[in-house]
């Protein structure tokens, strides 16, 4: 895994965290969207730069393989957990 991959993982995650962040926050302080640019734009410089180092001469791309998040992973297996327990 290259350090660009591992790149777009992290800043994903942290632009998933400030998400929440505001999320929580949104109704009393609707001006703390703007702290959302940021966070949104390393996230799109990242894979501008993936892009423009991984694309061949004739325009192909190699696949973009970001690695499990652990806290992901996680949520889903207790969300399929309670979903059997409701069964």
């Amino acid at each position: 895994m290259g350090q660009y991959e591992l790149n777009i993982f992290h800043f994903r995650k942290a632009a998933k965290i400030i998400d929440q962040l505001y999320m929580t926050r949104k109704e009393k302080y609707p001006e703390y969207q703007i702290m959302l640019a940021p966070f949104y734009f390393k996230v799109g410089d990242s894979l501008a730069n993936y892009i423009e180092l991984n694309t061949n001469e004739m325009g192909a791309l190699k696949p973009l393989e970001i690695p499990e998040d652990p806290e992901d992973l996680q949520a889903s297996q207790d969300e399929q957990d309670q979903v059997d327990v409701q069964k």
